[in-house]
């Protein structure tokens, strides 16, 4: 019986769209690869916008925030998609992030007390911003279990790959990377 592996990835404004789409292949190519491998293991991408999907969007295994490479949305995120990564956590979810995806994180309050990255340039206004959270700047990728934080810019690559090894086997993300 083949196991299937939701994942939602969130084109907010101004999202890094080589990570938005880049991300949808990677999981493509390792559904393919589980199968060539006889692994019952599927990935089911949806690319969701915040403010027209949030409140049809069904449950997900995994819920995705990626980097942003300018704009202001990362800052002030919409209440739509805050409510919405607050219920699908809440179902299960766990919960990632990339460079400014941290903030829209951050924003809900679920890493509060806990221990997060982002990109290095972003370490003083997130630091200010967010005195409850713990930063490891020096961390590329923190996977705690419910949540992942990968922090650089081209660090999704990183994030998707913890994602199918996570969800599938080691040796299924050796050969998707």
């Amino acid at each position: 019986m083949t196991k299937y592996i939701r994942i939602t990835i969130i084109d907010y404004p101004n999202a890094l769209q080589s990570a938005v789409y880049g991300l949808q292949e990677m999981f493509l190519l390792a559904s393919q690869i589980a199968i060539e491998n006889q692994l019952n293991v599927q990935f089911i991408v949806k690319i969701m916008k915040p403010e027209s999907d949030s409140q049809t969007s069904g449950q997900s295994e995994v819920v995705i925030i990626p980097p942003s490479l300018n704009g202001q949305y990362y800052k002030a995120p919409s209440a739509e998609l805050l409510t919405y990564l607050l219920r699908e956590h809440e179902r299960g979810a766990i919960l990632c992030c990339a460079c400014a995806g941290a903030f829209i994180l951050a924003k809900t309050g679920i890493l509060d007390k806990r221990v997060a990255t982002t990109h290095w340039k972003l370490r003083d206004q997130f630091s200010t911003k967010y005195l409850l959270i713990t930063l490891q700047i020096e961390s590329i990728l923190i996977n705690d279990g419910d949540i992942m934080s990968a922090g650089g810019l081209m660090s999704w690559v990183d994030l998707g790959l913890e994602i199918v090894a996570q969800f599938t086997q080691p040796h299924i993300m050796r050969q998707l990377g």
